[in-house]
């Protein structure tokens, strides 16, 4: 008979410890963790809008000397500078200022009743004349006739449209192209109006020229 082997000289295989997995649970921890939501960086955007300032911070802010029009026709306006700096074109001219206590004052070769409804609008969102709700008429001008015969009210909106375009003000240009559309005027006065338009606006700024061909 063959010697018997021994229990005690059989090497006994070590358990082996690690869990063994069935396919259903292979599969069930792949989708946990291809369903796992990414770690999301926190950024700030770039085109995150800057705090809005309260009113009172603009009257806060340093007051700015306008110096309008030309030759004796000087007139000196004042404005905060904080509220000049919602234009591009002032907040490049305004960063000239320094802080030692000097004048800070900007000369404005300009029409001085356009500049004037610009700095209306900056403090209030409108100028006058207003546009009346839910019609197609402006407020009375006691400065301005009933029918526009001469084209001084046109020219008024006119001149405030392309002093929007050159400050960079896109709200101002809009409100004053509406209110050139709520003039009773006269073949007259249109044709002066015609003049300035295409002497001061470039050929595609088809919004303040398109009224021209209303007209006729």
């Amino acid at each position: 008979m063959p010697p018997s082997v021994a229990q005690d000289d059989v090497e006994q295989a070590p358990e082996d410890t690690t869990s063994t997995q069935h396919p259903a649970d292979v599969e069930m921890t792949e989708e946990h963790e291809t369903t796992r939501a990414p770690e999301v960086e926190e950024t700030t955007s770039k085109d995150e809008e800057p705090p809005r300032m309260s009113f009172m911070s603009y009257l806060s802010s340093p007051v700015v000397t306008l110096v309008v029009g030309s030759d004796e026709n000087q007139t000196l306006l004042t404005a905060h500078q904080a509220l000049l700096c919602k234009s591009p074109y002032f907040q490049d001219l305004c960063q000239t200022f320094v802080d030692d206590g000097s004048p800070r004052q900007l000369e404005l070769p300009e029409d001085t009743v356009a500049v004037g409804s610009f700095l209306e609008f900056l403090y209030t969102g409108e100028y006058f004349p207003r546009k009346i709700p839910g019609q197609r008429v402006l407020e009375v001008d006691p400065a301005m006739p009933k029918v526009d015969d001469t084209g001084v009210h046109l020219l008024k909106h006119a001149r405030v449209y392309t002093l929007a375009e050159k400050f960079g003000v896109p709200e101002l240009k809009k409100l004053s192209s509406s209110k050139i559309h709520c003039i009773d005027s006269t073949a007259k006065g249109e044709i002066e109006y015609a003049r300035y338009v295409y002497a001061h606006t470039t050929n595609d700024d088809i919004k303040v020229r398109a009224p021209i061909a209303s007209f006729w």
